[in-house]
C-alpha cells in the first residue's frame, strides 16, 4: 500500500503587516476598527449618546472623562511610543562608518 502525497498545499495565512521603517505609520498594521477615524467616531458617539439619552450633564462628563483619556492615549501617546520603539529596535547600518 502506497501513501499518496497531499496534492493541496497547506493553507497559508497572509503575513501581518508590520511597520518596517520609522517613517511607516503605526496605523498600517492595525485593523479597520482600530484606525483613528473609528476611535474618534466611537468615542464621540458614546459621549453624544449619553447626552441624547439621559440629558444629564454630570453623567455625560463622567462618561466623557475615561473616553477622552482612552482616545488621547490611542491617538497621541501610542503612535509616538510605537515609533520610538521601532526606531530603537531597528537594525543600524554601520557599514559606512568611516573607520578603517
Amino acid at each position: 500500500m502506497t501513501v499518496q502525497p497531499n496534492p493541496q498545499p497547506p493553507a497559508q495565512q497572509p503575513p501581518v503587516q508590520q511597520p518596517t521603517r520609522q517613517s511607516d505609520s503605526v496605523w498600517q498594521a492595525k485593523p479597520w476598527w482600530c484606525q483613528p477615524w473609528s476611535i474618534l467616531l466611537t468615542g464621540f458617539g458614546l459621549i453624544a449618546a449619553s447626552w441624547v439619552l439621559l440629558k444629564i450633564i454630570w453623567v455625560t462628563v463622567l462618561v466623557a472623562i475615561p473616553l477622552l483619556a482612552w482616545m488621547g492615549f490611542f491617538l497621541l501617546i501610542y503612535p509616538s511610543l510605537m515609533q520610538s520603539d521601532s526606531a530603537a529596535s531597528a537594525p543600524q547600518d554601520f557599514s559606512d562608518s568611516g573607520s578603517a
